[in-house]
């Protein structure tokens, strides 16, 4: 019994093995004289891009000046002379503390040196005389005044407050300019220049792009805290849009250099033959040789330097997307 169930398996099994090889010996004969025909083949289209050599930059955008608005002394506040939003002239008096205390020094100092110039020495009064111009100074300390041409951004201050020196009541700004200083990584340094194009635009008015110029940048790099060697570089904007403020952040480019056309297509349509990179143009009927200059760019292209033009179809070489053409 055991003998006819093996011969039986042996009968099927055979036959079976033959129709596998038959079917092998087909498909690699098909596939080392079909020559590729009956695979169509994939088509790559030339095409070009413009290259912006700009170098990334963020910040905040800072005033041209700040004047912070402190006391010099202690007092209660006699006079407040503007409000947030005025704007004010270099010399104008902001707000003034009361200085009746001063001004009796002043006075009663004043009558005495009347007094000496009756009775006393001519050098007493010399002294005298340079002892008036401290009391003057502290009156005139008693007054916060400008420092430059500007705009009231923040002042808290109303008559009949009590003000402590150095305490900070608002600030003045100069909007004639503004600024910012930004971090240029060391590796982008080469390409930095006084005096270059600044393109900036601010989460706060996404549709505003606003220009600027490269003011300057030191002769030596700062080493930041994550271990990044920096160049604090500074940017500027002449007759800001009045919309931006200082405080504002804001994403950049510096324009490094000019804008250029890359012609580019995937590497796997590029092959060599005798050092000789070439492409097969193709019109879907005719193939045509283009010997042509190339050099990597990215992931899996190269850049054209001769030989295609953009909208150029041209065959694969390839199979898989490999970085580098076929070579023969």
């Amino acid at each position: 019994m055991k003998k006819r169930k093996k011969s039986k398996a042996a009968k099927i099994l055979v036959p079976l093995a033959v129709l596998i090889l038959i079917a092998a010996g087909f498909f690699v004969y098909r596939s080392r004289n079909s020559g590729g025909r009956d695979i169509p083949a994939m088509n790559f289209t030339v095409r070009s891009e413009l290259y912006r050599d700009v170098i990334e930059i963020t910040g905040n955008i800072k005033a041209a000046q700040q004047q912070n608005l402190q006391a010099a002394g202690d007092g209660t506040v006699e006079a407040v002379y503007v409000r947030e939003g005025d704007r004010v002239k270099k010399g104008d008096i902001l707000f003034r503390l009361d200085d009746s205390s001063e001004r009796y020094n002043l006075a009663n100092h004043d009558f005495q040196m009347n007094q000496e110039r009756i009775n006393g020495a001519l050098g007493k009064l010399e002294l005298m005389e340079q002892q008036r111009e401290v009391l003057i100074k502290k009156i005139e300390d008693r007054r916060m005044t400008a420092l430059f041409d500007g705009i009231i951004g923040q002042l808290t201050l109303t008559e009949g407050d009590y003000a402590k020196a150095q305490d900070n009541f608002g600030y003045l700004i100069d909007r004639s300019y503004l600024k910012a200083t930004v971090e240029v990584v060391e590796t982008d340094a080469s390409r930095l220049k006084a005096g270059q194009r600044v393109t900036l635009t601010f989460p706060a008015y996404p549709d505003l792009h606003v220009e600027a110029k490269v003011l300057s940048f030191p002769a030596v790099g700062r080493i930041t805290t994550r271990g990044t060697t920096v160049l604090d570089t500074e940017i500027r904007i002449d007759n800001p849009p009045a919309e931006i403020l200082p405080g504002y952040s804001f994403d950049g480019e510096i324009i490094s250099g000019e804008e250029e056309e890359i012609i580019m297509v995937e590497a796997a349509a590029i092959a060599y033959e005798g050092g000789q990179a070439y492409a097969e143009k193709t019109d879907g009927e005719t193939v045509l040789r283009a010997d042509v200059e190339v050099v990597p760019y990215g992931r899996d292209m190269v850049r054209i330097l001769s030989g295609l033009n953009p909208g150029d179809t041209v065959k694969m070489q390839t199979e898989g997307g490999f970085s580098m053409g076929r070579r023969r």
